[in-house]
């Protein structure tokens, strides 16, 4: 409801809790958390990681896999620069 409402900060909040506290679960929770990190509040470097460990650990889409791997490929490629937060 939050990510909807375009309130990224308390939806980013809300994903995180669902994977710390299940570090199981198998929902795209991580790549949610992700994808509002990277396209919402530009922090690309705290969304690497979850991009990453989503393709390992939760059911996603073809179409998503395939997102989730483009845009490791696209931080990984140009290094640090693409990690920083472009101003």
């Amino acid at each position: 409801i939050y990510e909807y409402f375009k309130d990224y900060t308390i939806a980013l909040l809300y994903y995180q809790r669902a994977y710390q506290w299940d570090t199981a679960t198998a929902n795209p929770v991580r790549f949610k958390a992700a994808y509002i990190l990277d396209q919402y509040l530009h922090r690309r470097g705290e969304a690497l990681p979850l991009y990453q460990q989503a393709l390992g650990n939760e059911k996603l889409s073809k179409d998503d896999q395939e997102f989730v791997q483009k845009r490791i490929d696209e931080l990984t490629k140009g290094g640090e620069e693409n990690l920083e937060e472009k101003k």
